[in-house]
Parts: C-alpha cells; structure tokens; sequence
C-alpha cells in the first residue's frame, strides 16, 4: 500500500501545532473580520491515546487532556481539537481550518505565508536541537577504561 505524500494543507497544520499563544492570538485577530461564529466556546475533555509499540502492536497509553472548540463560517461546521489546556490555540485551529477550506484566496495565501514561515523557524530550531543531541552523544565503545 502506497503511503500519500503529505499536502500543504497537512504541513500548515503541523505548524499549528507548535504555534505560540501569540501567534495563535493574531491568527484569531487576522481572522476576526471573516463572519465566522462560535458555536461551542473552547472547552477541556479527555480522548485515549493509543500508540503503536516496536512490534507494531497498538496499546492505549492512557487519557490525554484536550482543548476542543466548534466554529461555523458559511454555514458549515469545524471542529478542532489540540492537547492541553489550550483554547485560543483551539480556536485559531478551527479558524484556520475553516479558512483554509472556504475563505478568500488573498486570506488563504497569508495565512500560507504565515504557516509556512512558523513551520521553517520549528524546523531549523528542530535542527539545531538534533545537532545539540549528536555533539552531546557519548560512545562507550571507544572510552578507554580507568
């Protein structure tokens, strides 16, 4: 079976998930004159997180805290939900969605161009991370003994 390729749709929202609550505040204000409605304010629940093990085996690993919220734009519903006590990056998730499947192309390209340069900063910081962890890594086979 053939694995599909990630979109751009998918890599936006992979940003969002590493967004500050400062962006997630200015993508909600970018978004405030689009006639978007709250339908449900954001609110916490629990979801099991299931994981898959070096076997492929899945197992639940136990209940995970969630921030859900419900928006509606041209009469259609969008849901979105993140890990942790979270909610405006709740909101700006089901905003961007929202958005991102019936907004305006001029709005659609900004945020683009928004999502995409968040997305380059976690990747270079995830760089620079990984290039801390190698430095840092100890090979005991080659230490001599005392």
């Amino acid at each position: 079976m053939q694995m599909e390729s990630p979109t751009l749709s998918d890599h936006l929202l992979e940003a969002m998930l590493y967004t500050d609550e400062r962006t997630d505040r200015y993508l909600l204000k970018l978004l405030a004159d689009e006639a978007m409605i709250l339908v449900r304010e954001p609110s916490l629940g629990t979801i099991m997180m299931t994981v898959t093990d070096g076997k492929g085996q899945d197992f639940h690993l136990g209940e995970v805290l969630i921030t859900e919220a419900v928006m509606e734009y041209q009469k259609q519903l969008f849901y979105a939900w993140v890990v942790g006590d979270q909610p405006h990056k709740a909101l700006a998730r089901a905003a961007v969605e929202a958005v991102w499947e019936k907004g305006p192309e001029p709005l659609r390209r900004r945020l683009i161009r928004i999502l995409t340069r968040h997305r380059q900063r976690r990747m270079e910081q995830q760089k620079m991370e990984e290039r801390l962890l190698v430095s840092s890594r100890v090979e005991f086979e080659t230490m001599r003994p005392w």
